[in-house]
């Protein structure tokens, strides 16, 4: 996750690429501004990969996405299009942003769906014999991050072609707004396209047709069954990367007792909306009653399964109650 120190860093590789100088031209002085303001409301979907085995960690490679108005993907898809990255930054710091609330995301992820554009995915040009490795560390972070999301549509603009390829190869499909359609991009001059406003992208009517790719994975959604709170939501996503309660006092800046509370609540939770998971106190053959670890084994093996628990979701949208999906 990119926290606010860490922008200058992330901005100075972007910089280090000459096409992305282009694309944002005078406004590339304003991006530092852009993403922070975003950052304090929680309005993007960020990660930071670093070099643990260096001597001092340095960022190899980051990505930046959010959830976006309808009206702005369609001006994304339009004749003449623009560069996204660059009107993203027009518009936020102009107080015009098209980037949806945490409110926005939430009511919108338990009923219509949610647009998404990856804003960039930058890996570092420094050390190209390890270029492979961060660009699939990079994919690989990006389904994680954005996984459990109902999608409707995704859009990207790489930067260069060798990451045009991976995007392809992994299941998009390139606009043709003269067809106001997707398609294969076949016979496309990669090193032509890359020089003007194009869009790479997958909505949820292809998923069918790509049926298999990662891409399409990202289109998987069940919707939850739990309704965490937020708080539940942050602890049970740290919890994932295997820190003990003490790890998750630190990381998550909240008291010992607070993650015991928080334990607590989510068990009583799953134990009455799940009772297949089995956390009241017998499992299905009418043993004793499990410890904590095992409950909590049980707990994360679940969200881990189905990330849609981890997502903004209004459960009063969800369950029908305004007449809605």
């Amino acid at each position: 996750m990119m926290r606010a120190e860490d922008v200058p860093g992330c901005i100075e590789l972007l910089a280090s690429y000459p096409a992305e100088r282009h694309r944002y031209g005078s406004l590339l002085g304003r991006l530092s501004a852009a993403w922070k303001t975003l950052l304090r409301g929680e309005s993007l979907i960020t990660s930071v990969l670093e070099d643990a085995d260096a001597p001092a960690y340095h960022t190899q490679a980051f990505g930046v996405s959010a959830f976006v108005t309808d009206e702005f993907l369609q001006q994304c898809k339009t004749p003449h299009a623009l560069w996204i990255g660059r009107e993203l930054v027009r518009r936020v710091v102009n107080g015009d942003s098209p980037v949806l609330a945490p409110k926005e995301v939430r009511n919108a992820n338990s009923r219509e769906g949610l647009n998404l554009v990856t804003w960039t995915g930058i890996v570092s040009p420094l050390h190209e014999e390890d270029r492979p490795r961060w660009v699939t560390e990079l994919t690989n972070a990006f389904m994680l991050e954005h996984r459990g999301f109902k999608l409707k549509e995704v859009v990207t603009q790489p930067v260069d072609v060798t990451t045009v390829r991976v995007v392809l190869n992994s299941g998009a499909l390139l606009w043709r707004s003269d067809d106001h359609g997707y398609g294969e991009a076949r016979n496309v001059n990669l090193e032509k396209l890359i020089h003007s406003p194009f869009i790479l992208g997958m909505n949820r009517e292809l998923v069918v047709r790509q049926m298999g790719t990662w891409a399409s994975t990202l289109f998987l959604y069940t919707p939850p069954r739990l309704y965490f709170r937020p708080a539940e939501q942050r602890l049970l996503r740290s919890a994932l990367k295997g820190s003990t309660d003490e790890e998750l006092s630190n990381e998550l800046s909240v008291s010992l007792s607070f993650v015991k509370k928080t334990w607590h609540s989510i068990y009583e939770r799953a134990a009455e909306a799940m009772p297949d998971l089995h956390l009241d106190g017998r499992d299905g053959s009418g043993s004793v009653s499990q410890r904590g670890k095992e409950k909590k084994q049980r707990v994360l093996a679940y969200v881990r399964n189905y990330p849609e628990e981890l997502r903004p979701a209004s459960s009063f949208f969800c369950a029908g109650r305004d007449g809605g999906p």
